[in-house]
């Protein structure tokens, strides 16, 4: 099986119009009483949703917020048993697809 999802955030230019479309389309309560960083979102504009569990127990916490100085974006935090070996991963990951992607672009010339 794999990784789960823990949390997602959704943002936007307009959250309260946000909260209203998904709070109406999935059945959702918002708890705008939290603080988070304002680069998240405008103080009292991001809203927590309780994990909403399902009657199989399955469900994630997580939260719709941001402002007008905020781009609109979907993050879903997944969870991993080991982070650095992730991280790791990922970057020898990437300087691999960089150097295969430089050795393609110098062979084409």
């Amino acid at each position: 099986m794999g990784q789960p999802v823990v949390h997602f955030e959704v943002t936007g230019k307009d959250p309260a119009k946000l909260r209203s479309y998904y709070g109406a389309l999935f059945g959702w309560e918002f708890d705008t009483s939290a603080p988070v960083a304002a680069a998240i979102s405008e103080p009292g504009n991001y809203g927590f949703v309780e994990r909403n569990t399902t009657s199989d127990g399955t469900g994630i916490p997580g939260g719709v917020g941001g402002g007008t100085d905020h781009d609109g974006h979907a993050i879903f935090y997944v969870g991993v048993p080991d982070v650095l070996r992730l991280v790791v991963s990922t970057l020898l990951g990437t300087m691999l697809f960089a150097g295969i992607t430089a050795l393609r672009c110098a062979s084409l010339r």
